[in-house]
């Protein structure tokens, strides 16, 4: 009768009352790493599952314990398959036993061993009982779902610290605190009424290339990575027609040369390869990209040692990812441990794989665990249709209660005496320029945190010796032509006292003092998402201006339409995309003239104007004497530039204090990463 390895009689054996039972099996074994043809130095393998020639099913037993005389016999604890046990399936004397191709031994003979199943079984399905993992500890949960445990299997409790929080319900969230970065066809779409933003390929737009199309939008905040505590990911993400291919759409924690992530490629989610749904570890370091043979290590679905979310699983869920759905991602890290990837099924927490670093690689799994946030997508020639991943939210955690700002080193800028010339009525004077060294190493853009904690200022009359009136500002990114940076010394600030400012930058400080000035700022700056003063991501985004003229002049000055200009005089050149796409230049296009369409290098001569060169050191202008009259509208597109800078200005009365003096200093808290 089918099913009887299943269970045992209450005697008389062929008519008494059956009493469930567990079955499991030995299997004596013999020849064991003699077989001709065979393995010579193959080491039993408990958990895993091997081949039994004839045998039933799938032709598997899972081993779960070894006894081993030395001698070549022994003895092997097995589960049978299901279909084994259901069908009262026995292993024949002599069948070979092998394991990845290999034979390994052969069976001598296999008899059956019950195990009462008198435990803890589920009143209304007896098939349910209490789970014993290898290690003998019981699964324990919460009426609500199993306990979760961070990166590092400690319990999640309160006690974590937020670094990052992205909630889309105002564009102004994308404009403070990302980068966008849009080209050939990329956009990045906020929508008022679904309080999301899309991030996608448009095969209609007018400068669509589906073999350059890129759209990302990535946060510019690194969060920083506390060793020994779990860094964690979340984020809602959403893609249209999933299963449609040509398009490449990421979601998670990453960078052009870091990162851990989701992924559906170019074959849509139910491609097997690598084109398919994947999760990706990524890492430029020169030693990665050689074992991998690229910097992305993908783990395919069909990979996946968690649930593949394909009705197969512990949750049984088949995740649509056409709908919008919660993904987390949690990270050992130290450069070596584990990483997971996973979602939420009704509220529970489901992991999908767990990717293990450590005792396998002889390089770190990533250069950084200090990771930005990051939508991005990329088209192919074979990009037909416009795709995009929608997202409503995204955070960052570090899975310990503690306050970051301890751990920055305290630093400090003390300006000159500087005279300060402009009256009440004038243009504020700028003083200074603060910025984060653009770069740690070539092409490699630095993104610690600066978080400052204290201005003071003392002005006074240098005839007189009276305290003066001071007014004093900061912005952040003020229109500016002619900077000169170098660096405090033992700091990664960079200071610049010379240019022209035409202001029209963010404030975030503004006061009148006499004589002295002390400003505390660790309750304003007091996190460090909207605290810290940081370099942009991906060279600073996209950034585009409208063009409503441009001089046909022995130097070609452009105007832009709206009340400030958005690009910057050359900076460095950094993400890779800004390397191949523009070269550090910014771009006109658009005029019905063609002869002013191209590719330039600006000089900021105002808000709203500046001139176009042709060489990055601006000292060859663009001569447009013989290109005839603008014409039509154009658009003035390139990269805004990493650099994020912080400038001071001030006024006086220069009635009552005809030769004011001025000293600022500037204290911070410099977060390395």
């Amino acid at each position: 009768m089918a099913g009887e390895k299943r269970y045992t009689r209450i005697p008389p054996e062929s008519t008494g009352d059956r009493v469930y039972m567990v079955h499991t099996a030995e299997i004596e074994y013999k020849n064991f790493n003699t077989v001709v043809g065979g393995s010579t130095a193959h080491v039993w393998q408990i958990g895993q599952r091997y081949d039994v020639a004839g045998f039933g099913g799938d032709g598997t037993v899972h081993v779960h314990g070894v006894f081993d005389r030395g001698d070549g016999t022994g003895i092997l604890d097995v589960h049978y398959n299901k279909t084994a046990k259901i069908e009262n399936l026995v292993p024949v004397a002599d069948a070979l036993i092998s394991y990845g191709g290999q034979d390994i031994s052969q069976v001598v003979a296999a008899y059956d061993v019950y195990i009462p199943a008198q435990n803890i079984m589920g009143y209304d399905n007896p098939d349910y009982g209490l789970d014993i993992d290898i290690r003998g500890s019981a699964n324990v949960r919460f009426d609500e779902g199993q306990p979760q445990l961070d990166a590092w299997g400690k319990l999640r409790v309160s006690g974590a610290t937020q670094l990052g929080s992205y909630i889309f319900g105002q564009q102004s969230v994308i404009t403070n605190n990302f980068s966008p970065v849009e080209i050939d066809g990329g956009y990045t779409s906020w929508d008022g009424n679904r309080k999301s933003v899309r991030v996608g390929i448009d095969t209609l737009a007018s400068d669509f290339d589906g073999a350059a199309g890129f759209a990302g939008m990535t946060s510019n905040q690194y969060h920083h990575y506390i060793p020994g505590s779990s860094h964690l990911y979340m984020g809602t993400a959403l893609l249209n027609s999933p299963e449609t291919t040509g398009s490449t759409r990421r979601w998670g924690m990453f960078d052009a040369d870091n990162g851990f992530f989701f992924v559906v490629g170019t074959g849509g989610v139910n491609a097997a390869d690598d084109t398919g749904f994947s999760v990706v570890i990524r890492s430029n370091a020169a030693l990665a990209i050689a074992d991998r043979g690229a910097k992305d290590l993908y783990i395919n679905r069909a990979d996946w040692n968690g649930d593949k979310l394909d009705g197969t699983g512990d949750s049984q869920e088949i995740l649509d990812l056409a709908k919008n759905n919660i993904w987390w991602i949690d990270v050992q890290w130290h450069g070596a441990g584990r990483v997971r990837f996973g979602t939420y099924v009704d509220g529970q927490r489901v992991v999908c794989h767990s990717y293990y670093h450590s005792n396998r690689y002889s390089y770190a799994m990533s250069q950084t665990a200090s990771l930005p946030t990051c939508v991005s997508n990329k088209s192919s020639g074979s990009t037909t249709t416009n795709l995009y991943v929608e997202t409503w939210s995204a955070s960052v955690w570090t899975e310990s209660d503690i306050d970051l700002r301890s751990k920055g080193v305290p630093n400090t800028y003390g300006g000159d005496h500087v005279s300060v010339t402009a009256d009440i009525g004038d243009a504020w004077q700028p003083l200074f320029s603060l910025s984060p060294n653009e770069q740690i190493s070539a092409g490699i853009v630095n993104h610690s945190l600066y978080v400052p904690t204290r201005i003071s200022a003392y002005a006074f009359d240098s005839v007189t010796g009276d305290d003066a009136i001071i007014d004093l500002k900061t912005e952040i990114n003020s229109v500016f032509t002619g900077h000169s940076f170098s660096q405090v010394p033992g700091t990664g600030i960079d200071v610049s006292t010379s240019g022209t400012s035409f202001e029209g930058g963010q404030i975030n400080l503004q006061d009148m003092f006499k004589g002295r000035f002390t400003e505390e700022l660790t309750d304003t700056y007091n996190n460090l998402q909207n605290g810290a003063v940081k370099n942009l991501s991906e060279d600073g985004g996209t950034k585009s201006n409208s063009i409503t003229g441009i001089s046909a002049a022995s130097t070609a000055v452009v105007t832009i339409g709206e009340s400030r200009i958005n690009l910057r005089e050359p900076q460095g050149v950094n993400f890779p995309l800004n390397t191949s796409r523009y070269g550090g230049k910014v771009e006109v296009f658009g005029s019905t003239n063609a002869n002013y369409n191209g590719l330039y290098y600006i000089k900021i001569a105002s808000l709203t104007t500046a001139e176009l060169y042709t060489d990055e050191a601006l000292t060859v202008p663009v001569n447009s004497s013989a290109f005839g009259a603008f014409t039509g509208t154009a658009t003035l597109k390139g990269f805004q530039g990493s650099r994020a800078i912080w400038t001071f200005y001030a006024k006086t009365r220069t009635g009552l204090f005809a030769n004011a003096k001025l000293m600022v200093n500037v204290n911070w808290k410099e977060i390395t990463q």
